[in-house]
């Protein structure tokens, strides 16, 4: 199972503690563009040949990982099933 594959099951099962750097590896994967240019912790994938668009703060840490608040990892899952990604 490809390391993508191996991300990409973790996050459909909503794990509390599911990593910025393991949303931009799935993102990445599917040919999305990560955008920093709205400012602050404000990022914006988007995938310019499909015209699609997803928006999401990068978490701030204070030591460990920065984990993905749990709102934004449904979002996310949504995102891929209505574009057909999942």
């Amino acid at each position: 199972m490809s390391k993508f594959r191996k991300t990409l099951d973790r996050l459909l099962n909503k794990p509390a503690d599911f990593t910025w750097n393991e949303a931009v590896r799935i993102f990445k994967h599917l040919g999305y563009d990560l955008d920093d240019s709205g400012g602050g912790a404000d990022f914006s994938f988007i995938n310019k040949e499909k015209g699609e668009y997803f928006a999401m703060p990068k978490p701030h840490t204070k030591g460990g990982k920065p984990a993905i608040k749990s709102h934004y990892i449904k979002e996310m899952i949504k995102h891929l099933k209505d574009h057909n990604y999942i």
